[in-house]
């Protein structure tokens, strides 16, 4: 168990359930958290403030207690706590003695990949749903970002112990896909030679379309245009739509993602779920008629409005098959639900929250991601996008120009509600302005180290397992100095900031740990000789630098991005 566990066990003994209501919420109140300052210790806990509105009592005093309890239980946490401070107005600050520091070393070694692993999940079941990309174009750098965020904290999750599965939704029905039947259909046309046949202005205009018009000239001949144009234009739209689904799941298994469910809205609705849940509905009471339309009473669970469900002319409106989808999702028995959704999509997150709380759904259940837009920059100016008009730098194009690697870890560099500059200039950088360039040599750097070591006849090539050196005896960590220390401190915060990340559903915790951990790794580099003439401390800085290499590893495995032995 993770020694911030461990006190925060001891934190609970000690205030007791009285101070919460339930056990969840006691370890909510006595959690402990890494510090950020290593100045006020390695672990901290403002558990006292927390405690003193409900208690009554001076949270300074509250801290003493507790503070004298952890120091207490010096033996059971096995010489873990070096010394306990309270400062002001509460703060319990915890510093980790050196030989914590030097088990963490050999417990990561140990580990391997298995390091930082937890079961936190308890393995609840959780449906991910991103990047449900209409079947309507290609996808844009704005798809490869829900992308990247949605498939990084599937993985995250999985490693803490959740139950995952991703699922991409297709909206391959309705009036998205009407328009792009009518755009193909005109493309279709003028390829076999009627000049006046023209994409309506609010249909799809780029070149895809009318590669896809041209494509079916060649291979069907006049077999459309013979047809009545509303029957030809749902059969294009039908057939254009699957190509384009094919085209975006290639894109997608080429930046590394394969969804575990691809759920075919056209498929759901045929099936009747949706007439199903309408009726049911109805019979709960949860709908009324009004000017010819039927309406969900929204407003009653907290929306802004009542929302139509069934328009006068008697077709759904798009939101009914959303809720029926989310409902579904509850039918299949996921005790979680994340969708991660963009920016517009705010007003349509409340109406599902408020018709799952009609349906009798847990609200909490559903987590609702707003993932904002990404801004391309090219030659310091950003580069005007629009889907509608084909005037867009899609995914693939990305891809192609910067790698697979580094779109990922972009994508991923800012957190989901916060917009995001896409530097194409520093992304293609080999150099250490790079972000992905400078994790990634830092992995390739402690392997040249180790090899190197071999060559020269300091390491055993029996004494390396995985890449990671093995060898030695553990009693030789007791020759690292206080710099080898602070370095293995940021290997103890690994699993902390998985657990964090995955639990609130911030992937971009795991980037900004990464960014930090090949920072430290790197000054450490210039400033400490790993392999010396004292042959002691090579081994010990040998055995340090492998643990370091084993968690860099198991962080760019998680992000999906390419681990370097050479660069």
């Amino acid at each position: 168990m993770p020694i911030r566990r461990q006190i925060s066990d001891i934190i609970c003994e000690t205030i007791g359930e009285s101070a919460a209501p339930g056990r969840a919420q006691l370890d909510e109140v006595a959690a402990v958290d890494y510090a950020r300052d290593p100045a006020y210790g390695d672990l901290t806990t403002p558990v006292a403030m927390r405690l003193a509105k409900q208690t009554r009592q001076k949270p300074r005093e509250i801290a003493e207690r507790i503070a004298q309890a952890i120091r207490d239980a010096g033996e059971r946490l096995g010489g873990a706590v070096r010394r306990v401070d309270v400062a002001d107005p509460g703060f319990i600050n915890i510093f980790l003695a050196r030989g914590y520091w030097l088990r963490l070393i050999n417990q990561v070694i140990a580990n391997g990949p298995r390091y930082g692993r937890s079961d936190v999940g308890k393995r609840r079941k959780v449906q991910l749903e991103f990047a449900s990309a209409n079947p309507t174009g290609p996808l844009s750098v704005a798809h490869g970002r829900q992308a990247a965020l949605g498939d990084v904290l599937a993985n995250i999750m999985k490693f803490i112990g959740f139950d995952v599965s991703t699922e991409y939704w297709v909206n391959d029905c309705g009036g998205q896909i009407d328009k792009l039947g009518e755009s193909v259909y005109a493309r279709y046309l003028r390829a076999l030679g009627e000049k006046s046949a023209a994409v309506p202005p609010d249909g799809y205009h780029g070149d895809y379309v009318a590669e896809i018009g041209h494509d079916l000239a060649v291979k069907e001949g006049r077999r459309y245009a013979n047809m009545p144009p509303q029957d030809a234009v749902d059969e294009l739209g039908r057939l254009a739509s699957e190509r384009i689904l094919q085209e975006i799941l290639s894109d997608f298994e080429q930046f590394g993602i394969q969804y575990d469910n691809v759920f075919s809205q056209r498929k759901f609705e045929a099936e009747g779920h949706v007439g199903q849940l309408l009726q049911r509905m109805q019979r709960m009471g949860l709908t009324y008629e009004q000017d010819g339309a039927v309406w969900l009473k929204t407003k009653e669970q907290g929306d802004a409005k009542d929302r139509v469900l069934v328009k006068g002319d008697g077709a759904w409106a798009y939101r009914l098959s959303d809720v029926a989808y989310h409902e579904d999702k509850f039918m299949r028995r996921f005790e979680r639900v994340v969708n991660l959704l963009g920016p517009d999509h705010h007003g349509h997150i409340r109406t599902m929250q408020a018709a799952m709380s009609a349906l009798g759904h847990d609200v909490s259940a559903v987590r609702f991601l707003v993932v904002q837009h990404c801004t391309i920059i090219r030659g310091g100016r950003k580069v005007k996008m629009s889907t509608r008009s084909g005037k867009m730098v899609t995914l693939d194009e990305v891809i192609k120009e910067v790698g697979a690697d580094v779109a990922r870890f972009f994508f991923l560099i800012r957190k989901t509600d916060s917009h995001l500059d896409f530097d194409l200039e520093l992304a293609k950088k080999q150099s250490l302005d790079n972000p992905v360039y400078y994790i990634q040599y830092a992995h390739a750097r402690i392997a040249s180290i180790l090899r190197k070591a071999q060559e020269s006849a300091r390491l055993d090539p029996a004494d390396l397992t995985r890449g990671v050196y093995t060898g030695g005896s553990k009693d030789d960590l007791e020759a690292l100095e206080d710099r080898d220390i602070a370095l293995a401190a940021k290997l103890g915060r690994f699993g902390a900031v998985l657990e964090k990340a995955g639990l609130e559903l911030e992937p971009h915790r795991l980037t900004n740990y990464l960014q930090e951990l090949a920072a430290e790794f790197h000054n450490y580099y210039t400033q400490c000789t790993v392999v010396g003439p004292d042959e002691r401390l090579t081994r010990a800085r040998l055995r340090l630098v492998s643990a370091v290499r084993v968690v860099v590893s198991s962080a760019l495995h998680l992000l999906g991005v390419h681990i370097p032995e050479v660069m």
